[in-house]
């Protein structure tokens, strides 16, 4: 994928790779900025959190997980909610936001943390309300994600989940006349 620009919350979370990484942005000529409502291509971009003092930034508490980006997608009349590897932790924060409740509900939602069995709450899931849900989790994964346990709360819902576990590479694509459609590398049966 070809990047321009690169967003961080500004935690490195103790890992060496973070210096790796903004050393090879760099090197790629990848804009470092901070992150900021925008509009690309008519597609709205909406930083949900995590907030500190204002601005994006992670809460002291928060682990890196929990202090993941947030971010919502807005186009014709569509949104999809991108929650990064947010927990249980994360979750409540944002509904601490002010900004976070006001942009709710999702007719697409990015699975927080791969489907882990503290993320995906019933509360998140109910705020949201999202017409469709994507996993995203390696096959075969050591963790066992998605758990069964966080697919039981999109099951108890009837969300349609899609796992790129199971399903292979996910594609959701939503037309200028809000139309959504998706495509996955292995079939898109929930």
């Amino acid at each position: 994928f070809p990047v321009r620009t690169l967003w961080t919350s500004g935690d490195d979370g103790r890992n060496r790779r973070y210096a790796d990484l903004m050393a090879l942005a760099g090197q790629k000529r990848v804009r470092i900025e901070p992150p900021a409502d925008v509009i690309v291509n008519g597609i709205a971009i909406k930083l949900l959190g995590p907030w500190f003092d204002g601005k994006i930034g992670v809460p002291p508490g928060l682990d890196t997980n929990d202090g993941s980006l947030v971010v919502q997608l807005v186009f014709a009349g569509r949104r999809i909610l991108f929650t990064g590897d947010m927990g249980s932790e994360g979750e409540e924060e944002l509904f601490d936001s002010a900004a976070f409740a006001a942009d709710l509900p999702s007719d697409v939602l990015k699975v927080p943390h791969h489907g882990s069995r503290y993320a995906s709450s019933d509360r998140l899931l109910a705020a949201v309300s999202p017409i469709l849900a994507v996993a995203s989790a390696g096959r075969f994964n050591h963790f066992g994600l998605p758990n069964p346990a966080a697919i039981e709360r999109y099951e108890r819902r009837s969300i349609p989940l899609l796992r790129t576990d199971q399903n292979g590479a996910v594609r959701v694509a939503v037309n200028r006349s809000g139309q959504i459609t998706t495509s996955c590398a292995l079939g898109c049966r929930p």
